[in-house]
């Protein structure tokens, strides 16, 4: 009988030791928060807070939790009812949803037309992302405002979610850059062969071989607008989202720190169960298991 080989025993080197420590480190500074916020939303008032800061609640009050999504509210001047937590839920996830693919389709179809055409002009969009991306425009803020305000779009849902998302400056246009040059050529040369026009390489050949990384793209940026409060704050008054709602309920005197918390833990929820789901699309990369048939 053949003698089994052993298989080569991995080292561990102590540059990698020295990353999985940092990472852990850095993981367990991100779960500490996370873990005290959430004890410290069961506690009963700010006086128990003060008195056991770090142990565990005396009495475990998840009455905090509706308390909260009752009570937090935002009034404007769009309605005399005052909107609630459930109903600004629907603001956020509107608000994100929307801005995320708006945002997300920016990117891919200027990326897909820097890759795929050869004009001139096309070189200096790199560079225009690049500038806006290492110099900070300081004080554009006012100028925004007065911008959105002349063309009718503040207090717009459809031009604050559609219109004003219409952006490709960002890391992002480079990472699809990057993702289409990465196709082989012969992939979309195969699909014109047979007859295909520009759109159709774009949506049925270009498309579904990074779809991996739109999808990771749309996922944080959804995140992203989720967590988003200024601009619902400033341009968005009248439809505010649970983050906005956050920012006023702070200011809530008849309320304590453990039912503020626990709102927080609200609105922070439904993006747990988003990474929990899509963690995995979101560490992973784009795969071409497929080459051209010859």
């Amino acid at each position: 009988m053949w003698a089994k080989k052993d298989k080569p025993s991995k080292k561990i080197t102590v540059a990698q030791v020295l990353i999985i420590s940092f990472l852990v480190f850095y993981i367990v500074i991100l779960l500490i928060p996370l873990v005290w916020g959430a004890l410290t939303s069961l506690k009963s008032s700010s006086l128990e807070l003060r008195d056991n800061m770090f142990g565990l609640p005396r009495r475990w009050c998840f009455e905090n939790y509706s308390k909260a999504f009752e009570n937090l509210y935002v009034e404007t001047t769009f309605r005399k009812e005052p909107y609630y937590l459930g109903e600004m839920m629907f603001y956020s996830l509107m608000y994100a949803a929307v801005s995320a693919l708006v945002n997300t389709i920016t990117f891919y179809v200027v990326a897909y037309a820097r890759t795929r055409f050869d004009f001139k002009f096309l070189t200096v969009l790199d560079g225009i992302v690049l500038v806006t991306m290492a110099l900070p425009i300081v004080g554009n803020l006012p100028s925004s405002i007065m911008m959105f305000q002349q063309l009718n779009l503040a207090d717009n849902f459809f031009g604050m979610t559609v219109i004003a998302k219409m952006n490709f400056l960002g890391m992002y246009y480079f990472v699809i850059c990057t993702a289409i040059r990465g196709i082989p050529r012969a992939f979309s040369e195969a699909a014109e062969i047979d007859g295909a026009n520009e759109l159709q390489v774009m949506f049925k050949v270009i498309f579904p071989l990074t779809l991996g990384i739109f999808f990771t793209i749309f996922i944080v940026k959804f995140i992203d607008y989720w967590n988003d409060w200024q601009t619902p704050y400033i341009f968005l008054r009248n439809f505010p989202t649970a983050t906005y709602g956050l920012w006023v309920f702070k200011d809530n005197t008849l309320f304590e720190l453990p039912q503020k918390l626990a709102a927080c833990l609200l609105v922070v929820l439904p993006i747990l169960l988003i990474f929990f789901i899509f963690h995995k699309k979101l560490m992973g990369g784009i795969s071409l298991s497929e080459g051209v048939k010859e």
